[in-house]
């Protein structure tokens, strides 16, 4: 495994340092939604603004990409008994026209923004959407944006999803994601309870928590974290496993007769195992070491528990 100071953790330092720049300047840009916050006012911008259609509404095209842009408040996905995919909001305040959410469906996908584009008041304006998909529906990709907005996720299924959010904390229960879980956060957590195999899960952040619980198998695990720490049970060991924090703990749940080399590379951090391993330096074998798990901190620590 290398030494020093790996790429992930030098991208992680630099956003924290970014991130307290822009708070002394009271201002901040965050590009990966189209819009800056200043003082409140968001200046909230994105592609094709006049082709979008303000309030609720009900679709009865297939949805096969669902792209949802939020600010505050709360996200969820679920499954109804209807034939149609509907779009629906709450707030504890009286909307007007542009504080409305817009959505736009072109060629299977479905865009949802917080409001019209524009320079947007946001104080206090925690706005509540609920998205519903008839039964069957497999998204081949949804995407989740948000702020402070929390994402929930209510039995879906996909192909791949992909979250990204400064505060918000990401809620899957009962997912079944077959191909891609990607999310990437600067404080905000993920919990997740997954049914079916998935192919890989990718997790980035800066200080937010990452726990699963998976019933099927997940073939490839990268996590990068500051002071996050990162907790997976699982039914078999992941082929591949990448873990690189500098102070986040890292805890997995495994079967007793897992197969695995895993390399724990630290200045501070502590190794524990409760599955039997042969150990050689930085190097601990368990079983005939078929999967490949890397671990890289500074203080962090790792503990294999047998499950």
């Amino acid at each position: 495994m290398k030494r020093g100071i790996s790429m992930r953790k030098q991208f992680a330092l630099a956003l924290v340092l970014v991130l307290l720049c822009c708070g002394l300047t009271g201002c901040i840009r965050i590009t990966g939604l189209g819009h800056g916050i200043v003082n409140n006012r968001v200046d909230y911008t994105y592609e094709n603004a006049g082709e979008y259609t303000g309030g609720g509404t009900e679709l009865a095209e297939p949805v096969r990409e669902l792209d949802i842009s939020w600010v505050s408040g709360t996200v969820t996905v679920e499954y109804h008994e209807g034939s149609t995919v509907k779009i629906e909001e709450r707030c504890g305040k009286r909307l007007t026209d542009s504080t409305r959410l817009f959505y736009r469906y072109k060629d299977g996908r479905l865009q949802i923004k917080y409001a019209e584009a524009g320079l947007l008041q946001v104080n206090d304006l925690e706005k509540y959407l609920t998205v519903s998909l008839p039964q069957g529906m497999e998204p081949e990709l949804l995407t989740l944006q948000t702020t402070s907005a929390d994402g929930k996720l209510m039995s879906i299924a996909a192909r791949k999803v992909a979250f990204d959010s400064v505060s918000g904390d990401l809620y899957i229960e009962g997912g079944r994601i077959q191909n891609e879980l990607e999310a990437e956060t600067t404080s905000g957590g993920m919990v997740a309870v997954l049914l079916d195999d998935l192919k890989k899960l990718d997790w980035e952040t800066v200080s937010g928590s990452l726990e699963v619980v998976s019933e099927g198998t997940i073939n490839k695990v990268s996590s990068g974290s500051t002071s996050g720490d990162m907790e997976l049970a699982l039914t078999a060991v992941p082929q591949e496993l990448e873990w690189d924090a500098v102070s986040g703990d890292c805890k997995l749940y495994l079967p007793g007769d897992s197969s695995f080399t895993a390399e724990f590379d630290s200045v501070s951090g502590v190794w524990k195992s409760d599955i039997p391993v042969t150990a050689d330096g930085s190097t601990y074998t368990a079983g005939s070491g078929t999967a490949n798990l890397e671990f890289d901190t500074t203080s962090g620590d790792v503990t294999i528990i047998r499950n």
